[in-house]
């Protein structure tokens, strides 16, 4: 799966938008889960553990690909 944003008619992915559509995904999962009366200390640390791994990952990609290497 993919966030694509139109930009000026171009199509970008940034980090902020990631971080954006990260914090509203796991917003409405941690909703789900008390609604339901689950557990939600376990997938709190989970999306927190995601979350570490993969912006690191996505900003370094950014980084790559911004003319001239700056963001």
């Amino acid at each position: 799966m993919r966030i694509v944003f139109i930009d000026g008619g171009e199509r970008r992915i940034t980090l902020a938008r990631s971080v954006v559509f990260y914090v509203i995904a796991a917003a409405i999962l941690l909703l789900r889960y008390l609604v339901l009366g689950y557990p939600v200390t376990p997938l709190l640390q989970a999306i927190v553990l995601v979350g570490i791994a993969s912006f690191p990952i996505l900003y370094l990609r950014e980084r790559r690909r911004a003319p001239g290497g700056v963001g």
